[in-house]
């Protein structure tokens, strides 16, 4: 990992149980964006100078199931 650090502009973190996310954010770039969709049963625990002094940010989304994965993707084929 120090062989990558500092060097993505995004990850997208999927995991749903308890990790270490600051390792993560090392890994971001100046303005680099970490986007969790997994959600671990606990709060996460999130270093804020790893995210002030890089100029980077954590976000999140709801990416939804099955059905809506599916409302997604047959949206996406009638728009095309």
């Amino acid at each position: 990992m120090k062989k990558h650090a500092g060097s993505f502009d995004f990850i997208l973190d999927t995991v749903s149980a308890d990790h270490d996310i600051n390792a993560y954010i090392s890994q971001l770039g100046p303005r680099g964006n970490m986007t969790l969709v997994g959600a671990p049963e606990k709060p996460l625990a999130i270093s804020s100078f790893g995210l002030i002094l890089g100029r980077r940010s954590v976000s999140g989304s709801n990416i939804g199931g099955i059905p809506e994965t599916q409302e997604m993707l047959d949206f996406c084929g009638v728009n095309t």
